[in-house]
């Protein structure tokens, strides 16, 4: 189970929960513990796009050309 469906699993659980029929101690305990593993799992997933692993602007490899000229091209022209 990844990172993301553990939060919205927790999310949806804490919807639902009020409707279960627990009494209102043991509501109340769910409903804490329930959001503290939403905020850990929330806090390991910005930590991890923090760290780029998931996506990122660093390739260097693309590189914007204007109207699909391609540089090699507009080098060869200019040596005509």
């Amino acid at each position: 189970m990844s990172k993301h469906s553990i939060v919205i699993t927790l999310a949806i659980w804490i919807i639902v929960l009020p409707f279960l029929g627990f009494p209102s101690f043991w509501r109340t305990l769910l409903i804490v513990l329930s959001s503290l593993g939403i905020i850990f799992y929330t806090f390991i997933l910005r930590s991890e796009y923090s760290n780029g692993s998931s996506w990122s602007f660093s390739n260097k490899d693309d590189v914007y050309i204007e109207n699909g000229i391609d540089q090699n091209a507009q080098k060869t022209q200019k040596k005509k």
